[in-house]
């Protein structure tokens, strides 16, 4: 028997809401950076190709700290505990934490992951996102 799938979104209305929600995360870094004396960004993209959504382009956005600098770059969409991962790395020392979307009752929100699989329980926030940089570059 044929069920409609009227109630599941299409792969296109996936990947959109999903590049909406890198756009609000790469907006909110760019802001939090722009505040850093010395900080700048290098916006970018990737192709990203999922098998059960095809291929898109994802925006990815280079950190210039003057400590060092970070990567902020898309992963996936379709993952294991939520809805897309993106992965916020210290170049060239490899040391990351991933960002996992999650939307709770309607709600967007990035849960950090360590490489351990701990959650971290700090909201993601501006405070959040300078420890990690912090932490990322060895300044702690």
């Amino acid at each position: 028997m044929n069920i409609p799938a009227f109630d599941q979104p299409t792969s296109e209305k996936i990947v959109q809401e999903w590049l909406t929600a890198l756009s609000e995360l790469i907006a909110n870094v760019s802001k939090w950076v722009k505040d850093q004396p010395g900080w700048s960004v290098e916006p970018s993209t990737k192709e990203i190709t999922e098998e059960a959504l095809g291929s898109y382009i994802a925006p990815v956005l280079t950190i210039n700290a003057t400590e060092g600098r970070l990567i902020l770059e898309p992963m996936a969409r379709i993952v294991i505990g939520g809805t897309g991962t993106v992965e916020l790395y210290a170049w060239p020392a490899l040391y990351r934490v991933r960002l996992l979307h999650r939307v709770r009752e309607g709600i967007d929100t990035w849960v950090v992951l360590t490489d351990s699989r701990v959650i971290l329980k700090e909201p993601w926030n501006e405070e959040t996102f300078l420890y990690l940089v912090q932490s990322l570059l060895g300044e702690q």
